[in-house]
C-alpha cells in the first residue's frame, strides 16, 4: 500500500496573463499540482494480501506545519501548510496452510505523510477448520460457527443464533 502525495501550488490556475507564449486568449495552461513523492505505507507477500485501504486527514489543530519545494517552470516553488494528523487503515489476508486470517491495521502520520507510526493492529479475525473469531483490542474473542445452519455463536459457553 502506497500514498502518492501531491500539492497544488494555486498559483496559476489556467494560465498566466504574465506568459508571454501567445496573446492573453491564446495562454498555454499550467498544471498547479505537483507530485511531491511516493510512501510505501504496507507490503504484502505470497501470503498476505492487503484490501480495502482507507486514508483519513484531519484538519490542523495546533501549530504544526509542513514545508513542501517542487519544481515549477524551472523554478523552486517552496510552500508552508498547517499540517493535520493523517490515518490509515487496512486488511491484511493472511493465508497460512489451513490457518486463514485477517488483520486490521492503523497508521499515523503526524507529518504529512512524510514518517508513518509502526502498524497497530485493530482487530484479528480467524478461521479454522469453519470457525470464525473476531478478535477487537480489549475485548473478549466471539467464535462464529456459519456453517450451522443457523449460524451461531458461542459466548461464555452458550451457543446463540444470529
Amino acid at each position: 500500500m502506497f500514498i502518492a502525495r501531491f500539492i497544488d501550488l494555486n498559483n496559476k490556475e489556467n494560465g498566466s496573463a504574465t506568459f508571454e507564449n501567445g496573446s492573453i486568449t491564446n495562454l498555454a495552461p499550467r498544471d498547479t499540482i505537483k507530485y511531491i513523492d511516493t510512501q510505501v505505507i504496507g507490503k504484502g507477500t505470497p501470503d498476505v494480501f492487503l484490501d480495502k485501504p482507507w486514508l483519513a486527514v484531519d484538519i490542523p489543530r495546533g501549530n504544526s506545519t509542513c514545508t513542501f519545494s517542487v519544481n515549477q517552470d524551472g523554478k523552486t516553488i517552496t510552500q508552508t501548510v498547517p499540517a493535520g494528523p493523517v490515518y490509515a487503515t487496512a486488511t491484511s489476508f493472511v493465508l497460512a496452510g489451513a490457518k486463514q486470517f485477517s488483520l486490521i491495521w492503523f497508521r499515523r502520520s503526524l507529518d504529512c505523510g512524510t514518517t508513518w507510526s509502526v502498524p497497530v493492529i485493530l482487530s484479528r479475525n480467524d478461521d479454522y477448520l469453519g470457525m470464525r473469531s473476531i478478535k477487537a483490542r480489549s475485548s473478549p474473542s466471539i467464535p462464529v460457527f456459519p456453517r450451522l445452519n443457523p449460524p451461531q455463536f458461542m459466548l461464555r459457553g452458550a451457543a446463540l443464533p444470529i
